[in-house]
């Protein structure tokens, strides 16, 4: 058999039992029981359950101050709390707390991205006559550039940025009365009646046939240009998007290529050629950056840039030539400070 009893513990542990006895000691059990009110008193909150089950003989000794026998009779189990003060208790940090990326939208950054770029020349309604024979092909850009905070999460970025824009001519044209001439050939033979010798007479034929020509050229327009805009940044966690809205001005210009003016073929080479100026020529832009921050300082970017053409490129009467660039760009960003 066996008694349930609760213990109560604060500087240190009190036992009450719950027992039945016999008449005869009915008076030291109230006795008993008034000690355990009084020491129920001191007790406060509860944190900790703690269940102690006595057996018989154990139970016994509870009479040592009478020295008739006392029956004891077990009670149903019961279930009491023990108090713990936890207040000095010290939970166990994170592993990883000192990983946690501090949010860095004050920091001056600077980023180095490149990548890929697709663009049109950008005519308007009257169209130049080599328009239908150039393409645009792949074509490529990096940049370094700047950005310094300002408040409430805006910004001012500057930078330098090398683009390129690559196209292609494609030109055919069916000549129905190509010249061709054949050089030291036989043109007469003459005799000699009184020695019966010949003599060749050589020179130069011209003949025309009809003919395709096709010609086929790769063209390069580089620029250096410096970006500048106004931008604003959220940052989630390890996530900081930025919207960079501004412009960007080509400092530096050069064009190698062929393609069809005047009815013709002309190779050029330059910044400025008879049809086209680019160089110290403003465009619009728009930006968007997504990074990843590996740490307070190192982050990984990706993000979109559009420029548009605000002045004319074309010096050609009646023709406009604002192009449109987008360029898809990836690289790193590093933040300093703290």
């Amino acid at each position: 058999m066996t008694n349930t009893t609760a213990v109560n513990l604060s500087n240190q542990i009190n036992f009450s039992y719950g027992f039945q006895q016999e008449d005869a000691l009915e008076e030291t059990s109230n006795n008993f029981v008034s000690n355990r009110e009084e020491e129920d008193k001191k007790e406060a909150s509860i944190s900790k359950l703690l269940v102690i089950e006595l057996s018989e003989s154990q139970a016994s000794v509870l009479s040592k101050e009478k020295s008739s026998i006392v029956s004891i009779t077990s009670l149903p189990s019961s279930v009491f709390f023990v108090e713990n003060h936890l207040e000095n208790v010290k939970l166990p940090q994170p592993i990883f707390s000192n990983l946690k990326v501090k949010k860095n939208n004050n920091q001056s950054r600077i980023s180095l991205l490149s990548g890929y770029s697709i663009w049109n020349m950008g005519y308007g309604n009257t169209k130049p006559e080599r328009d239908q024979f150039e393409k645009n092909i792949a074509s490529y850009h990096t940049g370094l550039n700047y950005i310094h905070p300002l408040k409430k999460n805006f910004s001012i970025m500057v930078g330098l940025q090398y683009q390129q824009l690559n196209s292609q001519l494609d030109w055919n044209i069916t000549l129905d009365d190509y010249k061709i001439t054949l050089t030291d050939t036989i043109v007469e033979i003459v005799n000699n009646i009184t020695t019966g010798t010949q003599t060749e007479v050589r020179g130069d034929i011209d003949f025309f046939v009809p003919a395709q020509r096709n010609v086929r050229h790769f063209n390069k327009t580089r620029l250096l240009q410096i970006p500048f805009a106004v931008g604003k940044t959220w940052q989630i966690r390890k996530w900081q998007a930025d919207i960079l809205l501004g412009g960007s001005l080509n400092i530096i210009s050069r064009n190698e290529g062929r393609t069809v003016y005047q009815d013709g073929l002309q190779n050029y080479n330059g910044s400025s050629t008879d049809f086209l100026n680019n160089q110290m020529k403003l465009n619009g832009m728009l930006s968007g950056r997504l990074t990843y921050l590996l740490n307070s300082h190192v982050g990984i970017t990706t993000g979109v840039q559009f420029q548009k053409g605000i002045s004319n490129w074309s010096k050609e009467q009646d023709v406009t030539m604002r192009p449109n660039i987008f360029n898809l760009e990836m690289g790193v960003t590093y933040s300093f400070g703290n």
